[in-house]
């Protein structure tokens, strides 16, 4: 095969040593897709007189490979993969071939070297060295005038970075992340064409000047834990949108000025020793998301400055006063009412009290999602009524809380789990969802009984899809249709859904429910109720809780709560049923269990209008509908007085 050009491997696996290939070879492929994970049962062991001048491609990933011999004069060589080849020691003199323009050395975990001649490859445009993790020397000066993307990522023994030679407008991505970089030279300033730098996971101590580098527009540093210093120059870079210190524990200087106008995401979270936020310099109209959650930071920016901000998150900040606007700043008020239509604000354990929540109301109109949780409230302040916007309040976690006065109209959803001295529950609001009071222990009978009575007496309309959980030990006396034991069964094909061994040999709840309706009664939903036990064992299938009406995949109540439970609760979901499920002359509902279930015991209530009367609850155990009737499987005892009233 002494005329060989091209010899390419697609599906093919071999084993064994390759001891000789012919130097009219053009185009050089081992790297099927077999062999990338049946890799090294090939050793590519090429004579000292190989010399493929006309080679353009020699790609060989995951091979056994030593060393590269005849690769010194491949002066038409433009792709060189060996990515994987793990006994590789040391990249060669390729100064012979200047013009590749993609090398792969990607994963070569005992890679030790790379040549200084491969920093001054004209035509070079992808560099990949990522998770080399041996590499100790690189090319100590680089002058890649092509090069786009360079990437280091997980060099873990390569500390130090190469110094730029002369402008390198290509480079628009470099990667230096996991690795063992402690600092950037000056000259990186000559990367002005740099976009993109991420160094999360790196030992880099301070980011330097970048103002040389005018068009980066993301800077990921996460995890950066021996990070100091961050240049004030990154404060201006006009063209910089994403900016990332996520846990740079050690960061006691960032920008002491802000500016960057392109700014849409701020993450400064986990910056446990940075103690104050940098001066904003004028409106940043890009800024969306701003998180200084965990931080040092004891001062919160006035949201004035960022007009489209709507994910605000300060949770876990030792604030002095969220009313202080930056810098003793005044802010007017036709600055404040520009803000986002839509904002979302994280305070959670940021120690507030009632004292410290003196934020004007017009500033708050825009808010939609408010996060107070594990704060010192002892009643929520009467300002948060006037939060007209408002669709979602997190007060979980307040130990001292203990009233809310009345709620925004348009609150969804309202979360007060572990508000453990809790004794009253607020009016709830037409609109609202979701309420959630895991292990409100202060909570009396009397005042569960006030919040059943105000469902009863709720317009049902707007109470559609309402999902409510509170401490207690059985379904509501007034559902029609209750049961304590579930029926074994064997797997269905209903509910092949999971295709999970854990309903295996399980268990359900069956409710055969006649709908033999009043003259004037119409069916509009039903209303399910279960009773949750408290355990130690739980997995991601009890999340939901699969519920069937008339053999239709219907309900998917979310039961993660249950992790937290410490005592027995109640939970209450509603259903509204369409036209065709109202149909027939009965309605079936299955509550199908896992092996780890939660669900102690469960209830149906139907949900019925009259034709004279406003939606509400049916508070009479469905009179038209006969007696309670055991579901299938069950040993309930029926209502004893109900039967007497019968009778």
């Amino acid at each position: 095969m002494v005329n060989l050009e091209f010899f390419i491997n697609r599906n093919a696996h071999f084993s064994g040593q390759v001891d000789y290939l012919p130097n009219s070879l053009r185009w050089i492929e081992f790297s099927g897709r077999f062999n990338i994970d049946q890799k090294h049962t090939y050793v590519l062991n090429l004579p000292s007189n190989f010399h493929p001048r006309q080679l353009v491609k020699f790609d060989v990933s995951s091979n056994g490979i030593r060393q590269l011999k005849g690769c010194k004069n491949l002066a038409k060589l433009t792709w060189m993969n060996l990515s994987g080849c793990e006994f590789l020691e040391k990249i060669p003199d390729l100064s012979g071939s200047p013009n590749i323009k993609h090398l792969n050395l990607s994963k070569c975990k005992n890679l030790v070297e790379v040549d200084d001649s491969v920093g001054f490859l004209d035509e070079l445009v992808k560099l990949d060295l990522s998770w080399c993790s041996n590499l100790t020397r690189f090319a100590t000066r680089l002058g890649l005038r092509s090069l786009e993307e360079l990437d280091l990522d997980g060099c873990k023994r390569l500390e130090r970075f190469p110094e730029i030679e002369d402008k390198m407008k290509s480079l628009a991505s470099l990667n230096i992340g996991e690795s063992g970089i402690r600092e950037l030279p000056s000259s990186i300033a000559y990367l002005t064409g740099l976009e993109s730098l991420y160094a999360n996971g790196c030992e880099l101590q301070k980011i330097p000047d970048l103002s040389g580098c005018p068009n980066i527009e993301r800077m990921e540093l996460r995890n950066c834990t021996s990070l100091v210093e961050v240049d004030d120059s990154v404060g201006f870079l006009d063209k910089l949108k994403w900016m990332d210190l996520t846990r740079c524990s050690k960061l006691t200087r960032f920008v002491t000025r802000l500016g960057s106008r392109s700014l849409s995401s701020l993450d400064l979270e986990g910056c446990r020793r940075l103690e104050s936020f940098p001066e904003i310099e004028g409106k940043m109209e890009s800024l969306w998301h701003l998180n200084i959650e965990e931080s040092g930071i004891r001062e919160l920016p006035s949201i004035a400055y960022f007009p489209r901000l709507w994910d605000f998150r300060a949770n876990g900040c030792e604030l002095q006063n969220i009313q202080l606007p930056p810098f003793a700043k005044e802010v007017k008020f036709d600055e404040v009412s520009s803000c986002s239509t839509k904002l979302q604000l994280w305070l959670e354990g940021c120690n507030l009290s009632e004292s410290d929540f003196l934020v004007p109301l017009d500033c708050w109109s825009t808010l939609t999602s408010l996060n107070l949780s594990r704060n010192n409230f002892v009643c929520l302040p009467d300002c948060i009524s006037k939060v007209v916007n408002l669709k979602t309040l997190f007060l979980s976690g307040c130990k001292r809380l203990r009233e809310i006065p009345v709620l925004p109209s348009k609150l969804k959803g309202l979360y007060l789990d572990d508000c453990t001295s809790l004794e009253k529950i607020p009016e709830l609001p037409p609109r609202l969802k979701n309420l959630s009071l895991c292990n409100c222990s202060r909570l009396s009978g009397d005042e569960v009984a006030k919040l059943e009575n105000k469902w009863l007496n709720e317009e049902i309309y707007l109470r559609s899809k309402l999902r409510i959980i509170y401490p207690g030990n059985e379904v509501p006396k007034w559902f029609s249709y209750t049961s304590n034991h579930p029926t074994t069964i064997q797997p269905l094909p209903m509910y092949e859904y999971y295709r999970d061994e854990l309903f295996i040999g399980g268990s359900e709840f069956r409710f055969e429910i006649p709908l033999k309706l009043q003259v004037g009664e119409t069916l509009l939903g039903l209303a399910l109720s279960f009773v949750l036990e408290p355990s130690t064992c739980y997995s991601h299938y009890t999340d939901y809780q699969c519920i069937l009406i008339n053999g239709e995949l219907r309900v998917q109540p979310y039961l993660s709560d249950c992790e937290i439970l410490k005592a027995t609760h109640v939970m209450v979901a509603l259903v509204c049923l369409g036209e065709q499920e109202q149909q027939g002359d009965t309605c079936q509902v299955v509550f199908p269990l896992t092996k780890r279930s939660p669900i102690k015991s469960c209830g149906v209530h139907c949900l019925l209008r009259n034709q004279d009367e406003l939606l509400h609850f049916s508070q009479r155990p469905t009179s038209s509908l006969g007696k309670r009737p055991h579901p299938r499987g069950s040993s309930d005892i029926v209502d004893d007085e109900y039967d007497q009233q019968q009778q």
